[in-house]
């Protein structure tokens, strides 16, 4: 512990640490949440498309589907633009924390420090190939 930091301190810049980890995993799971809402959403769109309605679908039967494919794609957009800049906020605080902490610490993180922005990348490209999915079946058929 940084000689600098009375007991307080110490336990409250554990207890800041210990809330903004538990909130980082609690976000990251939920931008896991929202992709598969949007995924399910996604496939339930091109079971009314293709099995439901009558074939073939009528040009505004395809236009609505579309459009509430769109709105998920862009609802499921913001919401995971937001997490994402929660998790960045607790990141910065986490990073601002471990600089209080000893020298054995910090040697201890970063053996295997690795940001996950990918992860972030790779849920919003599944949305976008989701949302293209569904119009590329319903405007198919």
């Amino acid at each position: 512990m940084n000689n600098e930091l009375t007991d307080q301190q110490f336990e409250e810049l554990k207890l800041l640490y210990s809330i903004s980890a538990s909130d980082l995993s609690f976000f990251k799971r939920q931008q896991w949440v929202i992709t598969n809402y949007a995924l399910i959403l996604y496939a339930t769109l091109i079971t009314i498309g293709t099995k439901l309605l009558p074939d073939p679908l009528m040009c505004w039967e395809k236009i609505i589907l579309g459009i509430v494919a769109g709105a998920t794609w862009i609802v499921a957009s913001i919401v995971h633009y937001h997490l994402q800049g929660a998790i960045n906020i607790r990141r910065e605080r986490l990073k601002k924390c471990r600089e209080k902490f000893s020298k054995t610490f910090l040697e201890a993180w970063s053996s295997g420090e690795d940001s996950s922005d990918y992860v972030y990348k790779i849920l919003y490209i599944v949305l976008i190939l989701g949302f293209g999915s569904v119009l590329w079946v319903l405007f198919s058929i």
